[in-house]
């Protein structure tokens, strides 16, 4: 008898399941529901734009985006950018990475001369903007407050070792570099960090903390406005401390001011969450058929290659009409 009644209620409850589920869809309404479907858009052979011709500047995210360990990709990527830059254009980086990386995006040989230096840029993820000339329109960095307190914590419990504050040209610590630290290493930073002392640290202006103990680090500051980014794409295992409020739209928005243009003049190419934003409010908008569901569902367009198979030479191709061997 138990096994009969069972068998004879599976349809009620196949019917059941079935109303619940037509309830939440009625109830999140035809915009929740889209959010929830991951639907690439194909991106046209050669893009038709509103204004009828390429714009004369453009974004461009670094990681997972425009940075890949395909080395084929990688190389096809960087000589779209270099394309795109004789033609008359403005190409620009806008990502998490520092002002001083930028050489290495671009070059495997950081003593090459290249086009393109880093200026314009927007780097920190809208923490600092730079004009074309190297001059600074906008900076965000973390409290003097703030870095006192991390100093004085650290030294105390020995964690100096677990810590380095990172400055536009590169990292500081309070530890002798070449003690093989493992950080340092994790992060790529041993060529580009220097020992100071606490003083020294306390007058310079820190962008960004990088920690291999994000837990502790935290429970130490006070509930101050500062974002923590956990085991980013940038930088492998490492966590990682920024302001608060970043927004890569609002420093596009203040370069383009120093242009005289708005946002509308600026395309963008980006793959995160954070370039969201950037994404939907930029004059011409691209991501990769990789790229998280919230960027693919804020860009215009979509391209079926993903950034390991050089989308962004791709879409560079589609948008300004280069050719590449």
């Amino acid at each position: 008898m138990e096994a009969a009644f069972v068998s004879a209620g599976r349809p009620y409850l196949l019917f059941r399941w079935l109303v619940s589920l037509l309830t939440l869809l009625l109830l999140l309404g035809p915009k929740r529901i889209n959010t929830l479907v991951d639907v690439p858009v194909a991106l046209e052979e050669r893009l038709t734009l509103p204004s009828g011709s390429a714009p004369d500047f453009f974004a461009v995210d670094v990681d997972g985006t425009f940075m890949t360990s395909n080395r084929k990709a990688l190389a096809r990527n960087r000589a779209a950018f270099f394309e795109v830059l004789k033609m008359g254009k403005t190409l620009f980086f806008c990502t998490g990475r520092m002002p001083f990386e930028c050489k290495y995006v671009l070059s495997d040989d950081p003593t090459e001369r290249l086009p393109y230096l880093g200026y314009p840029g927007v780097y920190l993820n809208g923490a600092i903007v730079y004009g074309p000339k190297g001059e600074l329109l906008h900076s965000n960095h973390l409290s003097k407050h703030l870095i006192e307190i991390l100093i004085t914590s650290i030294s105390k419990r020995n964690m100096v070792q677990d810590v380095v504050f990172l400055i536009p040209s590169g990292g500081l610590v309070l530890f002798d570099p070449s003690t093989n630290n493992a950080l340092l290493q994790e992060i790529g930073l041993e060529k580009s960090v220097k020992q100071v002392s606490k003083e020294e640290l306390l007058r310079k202006r820190i962008y960004l903390i990088h920690t291999s103990d994000a837990e502790t680090i935290c429970k130490l500051l006070p509930p101050v406005c500062c974002r923590l980014y956990v085991r980013g794409k940038a930088w492998k295992g490492c966590d990682l401390l920024l302001p608060c409020n970043l927004d890569k739209a609002n420093a596009i928005r203040v370069l383009m001011a120093h242009y005289g243009r708005d946002l509308a003049a600026c395309g963008f190419i980006g793959d995160g969450n954070v370039d969201v934003t950037s994404l939907r409010m930029c004059g011409l908008t691209v991501t990769l058929s990789d790229a998280k569901v919230a960027a693919k569902q804020s860009a215009q367009h979509t391209l079926r290659e993903r950034c390991d198979e050089a989308g962004f030479a791709k879409a560079m191709e589609r948008i300004f009409g280069i050719v590449l061997s």
